[in-house]
């Protein structure tokens, strides 16, 4: 079968066919049918009226009306896996070296956070040291010995802090951002191993945003976060234990102080959770409008519809502040009420303090109160900076969410799966047989339905109907883009369920009426006909050959050579250097440039004259 001409590239509609005509200005029906003989064929699509079922609106399943074979069909090819994530699945990419680094990464940040409360210990007894020296309890010489000697401590401790805090900080970075580099890989690796049901219902901005502003989020969460959470805790537990062992009763006064911020914190962080979560999914349906808009700007531009497209996008952005509103204040509330009991618990330790070396209870004296002061204000404080860092990680758990949902989807058509049947030799002889036929994106439609066709191989045969008749369709089902919900689709007499989809796509070439083009050179957009084929590794002077004989095949080598870079012209995104018949040309010379079995040219009748094979 060396093309299939489709009059206009239009997705099923629901609507009533015309007769059926057998060929071009012929008015036979033809309900179904074989073509064979050599004279050129050009059978209508043999379809039946699409079919709109009608659905109760209270009924929340699309897919009830279905029976259940059919049912399991379609959900088979939109389901999406339900994955719980948490603090662990984050670190699911993490190698030896990685795990290796982080361990002393943490352990470097628990020092540098237990190293800062030891300054309230150093500064309580040179405060004792001023004091003896005050009241005359010691000499100059020795007050000047210990003045010398706690000064050289905190010399220490800053040295000390200096370098574990560097390393924790350094190594949360990098393996941060080595472990979301792979989240990257393999969430893109997952997008590409996806039906293209699948993506029927997720737009190209969400892509963009998930693997971009979302991972951006859950390397947030699982880098120098963490070290200075560890660090906070670490200042925290080393305090609050200083305090204790200087003088238990005040440091137990003072703790109350703890329950009340772990109540605060753990309430605020589930709000917190949800509505980032919900505002995360507006920005990514928003990203989808700013993609399709600014990758189709001319028509944008043409039909003066900007303002109306930036309605639309300040839509999801409304949606999304007014759960960013919610999200914030939250945060501010949590943050609001940590700092009021801080300072309470100030003002607490020092009126209890004050009380407690007046009477003199359990041996108290200024070095021991002002140690106790400190080490409660520093704990104090770094609990309340982990606030800050709580939210970084509920963010990151909520856009891994919809990242590792994707990677974790087993798509029921793997390109890069090595199960089915290897074709080694193809004839091209096509079979539909009773097909029915629903898109998972509109279970209420039937598509068509009975349809049974036959298109012989080595023959140059021509689908004509009107759009919505199934001409698409017919298409998608060989090339195998969806699954029929009843009948067969034959390749050669092999039910293309049973042929490995890399095998099958390997013999079929395509072109869409609207072909899109990579941002690189002609010769590098003709070249991606290679891949997968015995071509793709051979010599540039080979590859040359092959691209130069697909351009004149496709009537495109004139125009080409007519160019100043000639084939190192670059296209630009999407191709929208060139003009629509060049893309055209350019588009088939790509997909006849390996000798494919089977080309399907999928073009509008007015094109057809003009891109002759």
């Amino acid at each position: 079968m060396d093309g299939v001409v489709d009059r206009e590239n239009m997705p099923p509609v629901n609507e009533k066919l015309p007769p059926a005509t057998s060929s071009i200005g012929d008015s036979s029906s033809s309900p179904s049918g074989s073509l064979s003989g050599k004279e050129r064929n050009v059978p209508i699509v043999p379809s039946k009226e699409s079919k709109s079922i009608a659905v109760k609106s209270e009924v929340e399943d699309p897919l009830a009306h279905l029976p259940e074979h059919e049912r399991n069909i379609i959900k088979r090819q939109i389901d999406m896996p339900v994955v719980k994530v948490g603090v662990a699945k984050l670190y699911r990419y993490s190698t030896r070296n990685d795990i290796l680094i982080m361990v002393v990464s943490a352990l470097c940040a628990i020092i540098g956070g237990a190293i800062m409360p030891l300054m309230t210990v150093v500064f309580g007894g040179l405060t004792t040291t001023f004091s003896n020296f005050f009241y005359g309890s010691i000499t100059r010489d020795h007050f000047s010995h210990e003045l010398s000697t706690y000064t050289l401590y905190f010399v220490y401790l800053a040295i000390a802090e200096f370098v574990t805090i560097y390393i924790a900080t350094v190594g949360f970075i990098y393996t941060g951002e080595h472990i979301t580099q792979k989240i990257r890989e393999q969430y893109l690796l997952a997008l590409l191993r996806q039906n293209v049901g699948f993506f029927d219902k997720l737009g190209a901005g969400e892509i963009t945003t998930r693997i971009t502003a979302d991972t951006n989020l859950v390397q947030d969460g699982i880098s120098e976060k963490v070290g200075l959470t560890l660090t906070a805790v670490a200042t925290f537990i080393t305090a609050f234990v200083i305090a204790y062992i200087r003088y238990w009763l005040l440091a137990l006064i003072l703790s109350s102080t703890v329950l009340a911020i772990v109540v605060i914190m753990g309430s605020g962080s589930r709000f917190i959770v949800k509505w980032n979560k919900l505002a995360l999914d507006s920005y990514a349906a928003g990203g989808t409008v700013a993609e399709e808009v600014l990758s189709s700007i001319r028509n944008a531009t043409a039909f003066g519809t900007q303002d109306k497209l930036a309605k639309e996008y300040d839509k999801h952005l409304i949606i999304a502040q007014k759960y960013g509103f919610k999200h914030k204040a939250v945060l501010g509330v949590m943050l609001g009420a940590m700092m009021f009991i801080i300072y309470c618990n100030y003002a607490l330790a020092f009126w209890e303090g004050s009380r407690l070396l007046v009477a003199g209870h359990g041996g108290t004296n200024v070095g021991k109160i002002i140690t106790i002061l400190l080490a409660i204000m520093i704990g104090a404080f770094s609990l309340g900076n982990v606030a800050p860092n709580i939210q970084a990680f509920t963010t990151s758990l909520a856009a891994a969410g919809k990242i590792f949902t994707t990677i974790d989807r087993v798509s029921p058509m793997d390109p890069h799966s090595k199960e089915g049947l290897v074709l080694e030799h193809l004839e091209g002889t096509i079979t539909l047989q009773n097909v029915k036929h629903i898109y998972p994106s509109r279970p209420e439609v039937v598509v068509m339905e009975g349809v049974s066709l036959v298109i012989p191989a080595c023959k140059t045969t021509a689908l004509v109907g009107q759009s919505g008749s199934g001409k698409s369709t017919i298409v998608g089902l060989v090339e195998r883009f969806y699954d029929p919900v009843g009948g067969r689709v034959l390749l050669d007499g092999h039910d293309v369920r049973d042929i490995n989809l890399q095998s099958l796509r390997r013999h079929i070439s395509l072109v869409s009426q609207e072909p899109t083009l990579f941002a690189t050179t002609i010769f590098g957009n003709i070249a991606h006909g290679l891949i997968g084929t015995q071509f793709e590794h051979c010599s540039t002077e080979k590859k040359k050959e092959l691209i130069e004989g697909a351009a004149r095949m496709a009537n495109a080598h004139e125009f080409i050579t007519g160019l100043p870079e000639a084939y190192d012209t670059q296209v630009g995104e999407r191709g929208f250097l060139l003009s629509g018949g060049q893309k055209q040309r350019i588009a088939i010379a790509r997909a006849v440039v390996s000798d494919p079995q089977i080309r399907k040219l999928h073009l509008g009748s007015y094109k057809c004259a003009a891109n002759p094979l």
